[in-house]
């Protein structure tokens, strides 16, 4: 999927896509699930179809947590090194941490929705 994705934003823009471009692209794809699945765009109902959705993103899967809203993904880092395949530094080696063991659990939020 992100290699889709990425071939996808390379050919409309003739360069690599940020992080904060694939960021936008599952907020935008998961709140148009949201309002098609509510059938509306009526904010409380729009958030209700998000909580507790699933999406498989080009990162991989994206669960929006009922209790708070916050999206949980697995986080992606390692050191940077540079690459003679692509014109920016890339993580080598690349390490993935479980998005359920790095993201704090809603109690300690302290978020009151």
């Amino acid at each position: 999927m992100n290699r889709n994705f990425v071939q996808k934003f390379r050919d409309r823009y003739n360069s690599y896509p940020s992080y904060n471009a694939q960021n936008a692209y599952v907020g935008l794809h998961l709140l148009a699930a949201a309002a098609n699945d509510a059938k509306t765009t009526n904010t409380e109902a729009v958030i209700q179809a998000l909580e507790g959705r699933e999406y498989e993103a080009p990162m991989g899967k994206v669960t929006i947590r009922g209790a708070d809203h916050q999206a949980i993904v697995d986080v992606t880092w390692g050191k940077t090194a540079k690459s003679v395949d692509y014109p920016f530094p890339i993580l080598d080696p690349i390490q993935i941490a479980l998005g359920n063991s790095v993201t704090r659990s809603a109690n300690a939020t302290s978020c009151q929705l």
